[in-house]
């Protein structure tokens, strides 16, 4: 689906936008959306939600102001490694990943979190936590600005809720 979103200037917790997926007919509901900031909030309303995750938009939106401040300010001052796939892991991934993971667990303790930096990455239960902490750590390392922070809900393969800040 396209994202035309509605530019708002402030930000407002209500629904501003409805996009359907003409592939599988999946509602989707840009909750929140600022130019200023570029952060997406999705909901999907293809699975009912057992979860309240209005509750944590909020928190959500400074946690990823907060972490993307730190990713800027220390993109010149990286330790970067390897991870067992060959692709490069920055100091600054895993610092990001530990900030999100330690927020969704205090939120929602009994959920399964998967972080890209993380060693766990399986799924036990049929909804977990998919975290990316820099989603463009190639560019990032490079001195780049093509990366984000990404947070998604799965809920029996399906994303249910995401956070995008770019």
């Amino acid at each position: 689906a396209t994202m035309r979103p509605t530019h708002g200037n402030d930000f407002k917790l209500k629904n501003i936008k409805t996009i359907i997926d003409r592939n599988t007919k999946n509602i989707e509901k840009i909750l929140f959306w600022s130019p200023k900031i570029s952060l997406i909030i999705l909901k999907s309303q293809k699975i009912k939600i057992m979860k309240n995750f209005e509750s944590c938009i909020v928190d959500l939106r400074q946690l990823c102001i907060d972490i993307g401040k730190i990713q800027i300010e220390n993109q010149c001052n990286l330790i970067i490694k390897t991870k067992s796939d060959e692709s490069p892991v920055t100091n600054i991934d895993l610092l990001s990943s530990n900030m999100i993971v330690d927020y969704l667990q205090s939120k929602f303790p009994e959920d399964v979190i998967i972080s890209e930096e993380s060693k766990e990455k399986t799924a036990v239960n049929n909804s977990y936590w998919l975290v990316d902490p820099i989603d463009g750590t190639k560019d990032y390392i490079k001195g780049g600005n093509q990366f984000c922070i990404c947070i998604a809900y799965i809920e029996s393969g399906y994303p249910i809720f995401g956070v995008i800040y770019i």
